[in-house]
């Protein structure tokens, strides 16, 4: 056994693969959590909706027809170290631009599985490889045992290959024990039995047989296997960095608990995810390869993280490894479940770029490793290290240097500018002190001047306080004269009434009289006269009606001439006593404009001295004269009122 033999051993062999692979669902015991599914767990079924086989019969047929074969698939090429060389006969057709599209989107149907595989890898006719294959199996193996220890570890879960010496695991050995004789550099190792176990569910032996080999050597899976493992160490490091750049997250949670990505996707990676996933997941991955290559095992990797991160970032060391192997393949044993995760990871950006530069950064480390490993390498190395840190340390000094001149200049010219604010801030300083002094200064005489018109202020509202108050006395004193005059002047024309009504009965009893008598008709009339005279003056030059009672001797009518002069009077009294009281109200209003006056004075005192007199000195005199008007009439009224009474 060589070396790939033992390395793989470590991930598959011995009693850890044991106890995983015989783990019973069954069992109450048990828990879910840990549950590992068995390597050929699940089960494929082989219909198929009519217009997707109807879509993939049109493929073969134009795959049949089309040109001339090519010498190698449009993927890589055949590997020249091998120690049977691929012939003519196993030259491959150009794949049909619609078999990416339709293994993308609805996968190989189960039942046109196997002959889509042997096309793509373009082993239709290979007969040549065949025969060495027979030629193979007739001669002795240096791997024999090993091989028939590990045989029973494979798919244990499905029927085909879980019988020690069936039929499966009768074709795993053959197979097993030719492609070890066919490429001696690698020889054996346990994960070859994984994928022959998948090809075998889906071809004859033989053909299994070719397509593992053009798997091997056309896709470079071999690659992975070699001594040195470079191929598969490489995988490593672009997954890191990958991990890294879209789960950093999850990077750096490993980074804590100290979990390394080869801990669980060696096994990933080596059997192409047939060890531990289900078998629907598995046929999904490899139409994917078959089509497109190796490089969709860093894609499902890459998937598979991070539809787990939330989980993982929240588990210890042991918890993530048990999680790993066993709660991440549980995850994907339903169809739908598996076609969700081969979308996303289809949907995953990975730049072949960046994986360039992974792979010449881990090269450049691998190759500084072997030369650390010479003494005089690593000598020369370190002098060569030591060499360029002290170039880099001498260019640092200068620009260190250079910076440290260039900041004393920025720093001299800052304080420069700095000192010059500062003069500036400080003139600024001791203009605005002056104008607070001024402006102090201007506060003291404001206040002073608003103290003197407060004082001012308070003066005139005592003496405008005590003027109105003796005018507001002096109108009352005029109020009550008036009403006094106007109930003597009631009084007046109540006795009038009577002594007019005694009159009238007189009258009607000289009329009576006189009647009877014609010396006493004519002395009457003389009387009458004479007082007609007396009525035409105080009727106020009644002519007309004076003349009519001259002549009219009849001495009723001098009485009804009385009695007319009598009411004119009263109606003309009447007339100045609404007046007054027009007069009184109008008073009581300008006394209660004169109070509120008062009021807003009170109010404003505070305010500006000047524009308060001002208002003042304007309002006082309106209201003096306006009040000196009725004080000054009232006599003369009142005189000539006293004048007609009398």
């Amino acid at each position: 056994m060589n070396g790939a033999g033992d390395f793989s051993g470590d991930y598959f062999g011995g009693s850890e693969a044991d106890s995983l692979n015989q783990v019973n669902e069954d069992d109450p015991n048990q828990s879910t959590e840990d549950l590992v599914l068995m390597s050929g767990y699940g089960s494929v079924s082989k219909d198929c909706s009519q217009e997707i086989l109807e879509k993939w019969d049109q493929v073969l047929k134009e795959w049949t027809n089309t040109g001339t074969p090519v010498v190698s698939s449009p993927i890589d090429s055949p590997d020249n170290n091998l120690v049977f060389s691929f012939g003519s006969s196993m030259k491959g057709r150009p794949q049909p631009k619609k078999v990416r599209h339709l293994v993308r989107t609805v996968g190989v149907p189960e039942a046109l599985r196997g002959e889509v595989w042997v096309r793509q890898v373009g082993t239709e006719d290979s007969e040549e490889l065949c025969t060495k294959y027979r030629e193979f199996l007739d001669q002795e193996c240096t791997n024999e045992d090993q091989i028939k220890r590990d045989i029973h570890r494979t798919f244990p879960a499905n029927d085909f290959f879980k019988d020690d010496q069936g039929p499966g695991q009768e074709a795993l050995l053959k197979i097993a024990k030719a492609y070890a004789q066919y490429d001696q550099e690698i020889g054996y190792c346990q994960g070859f039995t994984y994928i022959a176990a998948v090809l075998l569910l889906h071809m004859p032996e033989e053909q299994a047989f070719c397509v593992f080999v053009r798997l091997m050597g056309l896709f470079k899976l071999r690659e992975l296997y070699k001594q040195d493992f470079y191929e598969l160490k490489l995988k490593w490091y672009q997954l890191d960095n990958l991990v890294k750049d879209h789960i950093p997250t999850l990077y750096y949670h490993f980074q804590s608990i100290g979990l390394k990505s080869h801990m669980f996707s060696s096994q990933w990676f080596l059997t192409l995810y047939t060890a531990k996933f289900p078998l629907y997941l598995v046929y999904r991955i490899y139409d994917i390869i078959f089509s497109e290559g190796l490089a969709f095992l860093l894609n499902i990797a890459l998937a598979l993280l991070r539809e787990a991160s939330d989980e993982l970032c929240r588990k210890s060391f042991e918890e993530c490894n048990t999680y790993i192997k066993a709660n991440i393949p549980r995850k994907y044993r339903e169809p739908p479940a598996a076609e969700e995760l081969i979308r996303k990871a289809l949907q995953m950006k990975i730049n072949p770029k960046k994986l360039s530069l992974y792979a010449k950064e881990y090269h450049e480390l691998v190759q500084r490793e072997e030369r650390l490993k010479d003494p005089m390498e690593r000598l020369k190395l370190e002098q060569q290290e030591s060499h360029s840190k002290i170039m880099a340390l001498e260019a640092e000094a200068v620009n260190l240097a250079n910076e440290l001149v260039n900041a004393k200049m920025d720093s001299q010219r800052k304080l420069e500018t700095v000192e010059e604010k500062v003069v500036h801030i400080q003139a600024m300083f001791e203009k605005t002190h002056h104008e607070l002094a001024e402006m102090q200064e201007q506060k003291q005489n404001l206040e002073a001047q608003v103290e003197e018109k407060k004082s001012r202020l308070k003066r005139q509202k005592k003496v405008s306080i005590s003027s109105l108050k003796q005018l507001v006395t002096s109108k009352s004193n005029d109020t009550n004269q008036q009403r006094d005059i106007v109930a003597e002047y009631r009084k007046l024309c109540s006795r009038l009434e009577q002594e007019r009504d005694t009159q009238t009965d007189l009258v009607a009893k000289l009329k009576e009289t006189l009647s009877q008598c014609q010396s006493c008709k004519d002395s009457c009339n003389d009387l009458i006269s004479s007082q007609e005279s007396r009525s035409s003056h105080v009727a106020n030059g009644s002519t007309n009606s004076a003349q009519s009672h001259s002549q009219n001797p009849d001495a009723s009518q001098t009485s009804e001439s009385d009695s007319l002069a009598m009411e004119q009077e009263l109606a003309l009294t009447k007339l100045r006593l609404v007046e007054e009281q027009s007069h009184n109200q109008q008073l009581e209003h300008e006394v209660a404009e004169l109070k509120q006056m008062v009021s807003a004075m009170s109010a404003s005192a505070n305010q500006s001295a000047s524009s308060a007199a001002q208002w003042l000195l304007k309002r006082t005199p309106n209201f003096l004269s306006r009040n000196s008007v009725p004080n000054s009439s009232t006599p003369n009224a009142h005189n000539s009122h006293h004048h007609d009474i009398t």
